[in-house]
């Protein structure tokens, strides 16, 4: 009896500080943290953008993810993405852009063979068919070695070779990737395939430590040397920020040490006597507010999460190319997004450059979380020059998952079923109690 009077005087105290003190916490979609929510999903867009005809670029996977760069072009694009699965735990994703020059709208379907194979069709509007096929081996616990190839109607691809070992916090992946021979018939001899593989050769390696990485990627030159085509760089500048506790959002806002990300990206396409340089500065703050909403009863305030990135683009010249007459665009843009609640969230990017004026691109995102999942921009431009507004357009993501399909999913063999009760609990809001300080 003495134990349980104890108990429920402890769970009124706890309710009486919820009542009090409780902080609602909201999940995150204005950006991808995976130090609060491990389980977040990228963005359907993102997804799409990692899916390519091109060969493997271990550079541009990890720039889609890039913290800074989602908080200035997520959700600011008009189109419709689709991401539906398939009754045999394959995946189909589509995407309509409907940007004037845009040419990246294509389908994409993923089907698992088996647990350590996948088959895949990609369908550009500008290309002819794609058929992807990839294999994955665990060597031991901490490394594994996959291969990939690719081929289109017309017989060009390439293929792909990468190895990934994991240390502690330590990630290290070294991939090797070349085109496929020509099929023309002047290419007969065997050195001038073996000449066509040399020159498609893309060499390049990343490792991460603590969320903080470095990339680099390039081929070989007539001389069949190395050479540097792109490397990228990201780190904390605040390493007070670099415990997980500390990065996270949704704990104690006021003992939270926001991380502060810096990216360096350096590209030289080839063939080109340029070199391609992207900066980019951004985090993510949290604070907290009180609720608006009267008969919300679970906690009096709600946790908001405010997000902004600044970046640089530029352009340099080689020794040969500086006496152009051309000068090289220089694009600054800066940009924010402010996410009030579970359901919506506000972004404005403002750019220019040397060669096109000031503008506000500027909208505002509504997310459904209950599945089938949606997110709804509505995007709007303002010209600083002209003193004009112009509607852009909207942008449209709708996710399902395995779990809206329900009983009529069939599994695929050998594979685990699915938990359906997971489709409640998908994205749920936190309620956070912080310690009371005597």
């Amino acid at each position: 009896m003495g134990n349980s009077s104890s108990q429920t005087a402890n769970e009124k105290r706890q309710e009486e500080v919820r009542q009090k003190f409780g902080v609602l916490v909201p999940p995150s979609f204005i950006v991808v943290d995976p130090s609060s929510d491990p389980t977040a999903s990228l963005p359907i867009s993102c997804q799409t953008r990692l899916k390519s005809i091109a060969a493997p670029n271990v550079l541009n996977d990890l720039w889609t993810m890039n913290q800074g760069r989602q908080l200035l072009e997520t959700y600011m694009t008009p189109g419709v993405t689709l991401s539906v699965p398939t009754a045999t735990q394959g995946q189909i994703l589509v995407a309509l852009n409907t940007t004037e020059g845009d040419k990246s709208s294509f389908l994409w379907a993923e089907q698992p063979l088996s647990d350590n194979a996948k088959a895949e069709l990609l369908v550009p509007t500008v290309d002819s068919p794609h058929f992807h096929m990839r294999y994955k081996q665990d060597i031991n616990e901490n490394t594994f070695w996959a291969v990939r190839g690719q081929v289109n109607t017309q017989q060009k691809g390439w293929v792909e070779s990468r190895l990934k070992s994991t240390y502690d916090d330590l990630d290290i992946l070294f991939s090797v990737s070349s085109s496929l021979p020509s099929p023309s018939k002047d290419a007969t001899r065997k050195d001038d395939i073996m000449d066509q593989v040399l020159n498609s050769v893309h060499l390049q390696a990343a490792a991460e430590y603590k969320e903080s990485l470095v990339a680099v990627q390039g081929g070989l030159d007539q001389n069949q040397l190395p050479t540097l085509t792109g490397s990228m760089v990201s780190l904390n500048l605040n390493h007070q920020a670099s415990d997980k506790n500390n990065a996270a959002i949704d704990g104690d806002v006021n003992a939270r040490v926001p991380p502060l990300w810096l990216t360096l990206k350096q590209l030289k396409p080839s063939g080109e006597d340029t070199t391609k340089w992207t900066l980019n500065l951004s985090q993510i703050l949290t604070f907290d507010r009180y609720v608006w909403n009267v008969m919300e009863e679970r906690a009096p305030k709600v946790r908001q999460i405010l997000g902004w990135s600044l970046q640089m683009d530029t352009t340099t010249a080689s020794n040969d190319a500086e006496s152009s007459s051309s000068t090289p665009e220089t694009k600054w843009s800066i940009g924010t997004t402010w996410q009030v609640n579970r359901g919506l969230a506000f972004k404005g990017v403002m750019t220019t450059s040397n060669t096109s004026p000031l503008s506000l691109n500027y909208g505002f995102i509504v997310k459904r979380w209950m599945q089938p999942r949606a997110t709804l921009s509505v995007l709007s431009q303002f010209e600083f020059a002209t003193k004009k507004s112009s509607f852009l357009g909207f942008g449209l993501e709708l996710e399902a998952s395995p779990f809206t399909l329900n009983s009529t999913t069939p599994t695929y063999p050998n594979s685990p079923s699915p938990d359906y009760a997971k489709a409640d609990e998908a994205a749920p809001t936190k309620v956070f109690i912080p310690e009371r300080r005597r």
